[in-house]
């Protein structure tokens, strides 16, 4: 399934969202187009069962191996072109790395086709 500018709205735990009139709350523009960039960015490859080549290599590029930060940018700069709606990459930025838990948290600066600047927090 492909990214859309016009997409559900996520919470902050990866739930939909309902309106006030209990349908599911969508966001446009801008602000879809960040969250499927968060979502793209989190997508491992053979994840999507219909589109089992989209995603980050995260197994074959970095199980068993120390965190590789150009290869950790580089995937994450891939990942967030690959979203309709985005005109560029401009900056990835890596702000905690712990290679014990192997957690990530970071932030993506993108330019939207529009003109719009946004940074996104992964």
């Amino acid at each position: 399934m492909a990214h859309t500018s016009y997409t559900p709205v996520l919470s902050d735990r990866w739930d939909f969202v309902l309106d006030g009139n209990g349908n599911l709350a969508m966001k446009r523009g801008t602000a879809a187009i960040c969250q499927n960039v968060c979502n793209e960015t989190r997508l491992f490859t053979d994840d999507a069962y219909f589109a089992a080549e989209r995603g980050i290599p995260w197994f074959s590029d970095q199980l068993a191996r120390p965190v590789q930060e150009a290869v950790t940018i580089s995937n994450l700069r891939n990942a967030a072109l690959n979203v309709p709606g985005v005109e560029r990459v401009d900056a990835v930025e890596l702000e905690a790395l712990d290679r014990e838990t192997r957690v990530l948290k970071g932030k993506v600066t993108i330019t939207t086709e529009d003109g719009n600047n946004a940074r996104i927090e992964i």
